[in-house]
């Protein structure tokens, strides 16, 4: 190999890019792809599936392998993704029937990703027997017209044998990997959460094993988040309606047909028109209130519940109850 003089003029620094190329030495090479081992192309197979390749070399070694599954053979939206820590074998499972893609690719000690390898395809056509059946979703809690920031409840069935539940929702039907959103690790089959961000929505869970293997997806339910979404019906008063009565006093109403955390307001006034309001109870959670103090005298009170964002600066909020 040829020596190379590195004392050359500061002004010709380009000189040593030239005198390294001479001598031969290149950039280091990326992995080579593996090739795909099982399930061979275009096999029917049954969720959860398990797939393999063939180990490659490295001079650096090889650290992992990357995987991914896509419905297009374009891998342009991802279904599902993982790495293993240099095994040639891993497990897909979470995906409904249909015709898939996948492809692996290495990664070295200095962790520079190799090429895909070809792709193959499979064809999903059932569930395997002894996995975990797919869950039953319900309708949202409700109803399915939300706005932001309203908190959303999901439910689905249990599942005999399901350590965990996993759920997922998008704006998109097919859930890509890289737009959807995702709840996992939840102890028992209910999901509440709010976004701010408006669209039409898709939602799905699954159930998850002991080894995180995942069901095959629930059925799909559809809900939306818009600040112009209906509002829904307010509160009726339950007790008291009228009377004469001695303190403490409990207030009860009906709860709306999507209560809030801290949603509830209660306002007590002296005249039946509210403009003489005596006491203001916002953020109740539940739909009742004890009053412990109130002035003598004949009294008229009424419940609403805020319901997530009716704007970016202002809250969407039920029509104040009949009074009691």
């Amino acid at each position: 190999m040829p020596l190379i003089d590195l004392q050359i003029n500061p002004r010709s620094a380009s000189a040593i890019v030239l005198l390294i190329a001479a001598a031969g030495i290149s950039a280091a090479a990326t992995p080579p792809a593996p090739a795909l081992i099982a399930p061979q192309n275009g096999a029917s197979v049954q969720a959860p599936l398990a797939i393999s390749w063939s180990s490659v070399s490295d001079p650096s070694g090889i650290v992992a392998y990357n995987w991914e599954v896509s419905a297009l053979s374009s891998f342009s939206s991802i279904a599902v993704q993982n790495s293993t820590n240099g095994q040639t074998q891993g497990t897909v499972s979470g995906l409904a029937n249909g015709k898939y893609f996948w492809r692996v690719q290495a990664v070295n000690g200095g962790l520079t990703q190799g090429a895909w390898s070809a792709a193959n395809s499979f064809t999903i056509a059932g569930a395997a027997a002894g996995s975990l059946p797919a869950p039953v979703m319900n309708p949202p809690k409700g109803y399915s017209t939300f706005h932001p920031l309203e908190t959303m409840t999901f439910t689905w069935g249990a599942v005999p044998g399901a350590a965990s539940y996993l759920f997922q929702f998008s704006t998109d039907p097919s859930f890509p990997l890289a737009t959807r959103g995702q709840f996992d690790n939840l102890p028992t089959p209910t999901m509440s959460f709010g976004t701010p961000d408006q669209g039409n929505y898709f939602a799905r869970a699954f159930a998850v094993s002991s080894t995180g293997v995942l069901s095959q997806p629930s059925n799909i339910i559809t809900y939306s988040v818009f600040y112009s979404n209906p509002i829904t019906a307010p509160p009726s008063p339950i007790n008291p309606l009228s009377g004469t009565l001695t303190l403490p006093v409990t207030l009860k109403w009906t709860d709306i047909a999507n209560p809030q955390p801290s949603g509830y307001e209660v306002e007590i006034a002296k005249d039946s028109g509210f403009a003489n309001i005596e006491e203001d109870d916002p953020q109740l959670n539940e739909p009742t209130r004890t009053v412990l103090s109130l002035t003598p005298g004949t009294k008229f009170w009424r419940a609403r519940s805020t319901v997530g964002d009716a704007s970016p600066t202002t809250g969407a909020v039920t029509a104040w109850s009949t009074s009691g």
